[in-house]
């Protein structure tokens, strides 16, 4: 009878020490990479009348590179580690492989117009 109380006990001491290890030792040993969060900023850009007015007018995936108007609203809210790609009714299949991040909304439309569409913001830390 005592050694089944002693094996009880030892096998929750086991269990006590494993769990200590998987919750605070492995964390510590998952990678020197740093992970970067999403930077949601649709919703910040969506409040600028400049940026709607855009978004009504155009369709078609724009690059940081491509459109100096689009830049002036984009690069106001995202860190400059990150590259974009923004896409207006439409999806990007030219991106690169690395994590990108995915920012949407739908924007029904200016003050005058009424033309809803799905604007898509791929961002990706550069390099």
């Amino acid at each position: 009878m005592k050694t089944a109380y002693i094996k009880t006990i030892e096998v929750m001491m086991a269990v006590v020490f494993t769990f200590v290890f998987v919750l605070y030792v492995i964390p510590r040993f998952t990678g020197t990479e740093e992970v970067k969060e999403n930077v949601e900023i649709l919703t910040e850009l969506e409040k600028l009348p400049g940026f709607r007015n855009f978004v009504v007018a155009n369709k078609g995936c724009y690059n940081s590179l491509q459109n100096e108007e689009i830049n002036t609203y984009v690069e106001e809210y995202l860190p400059a580690e990150y590259d974009y790609e923004i896409c207006i009714d439409d999806i990007s299949t030219d991106l690169p492989d690395k994590n990108i991040f995915i920012d949407s909304v739908i924007i029904a439309g200016n003050i005058s117009e009424y033309n809803p569409k799905t604007v898509r913001l791929f961002h990706w830390i550069k390099g």
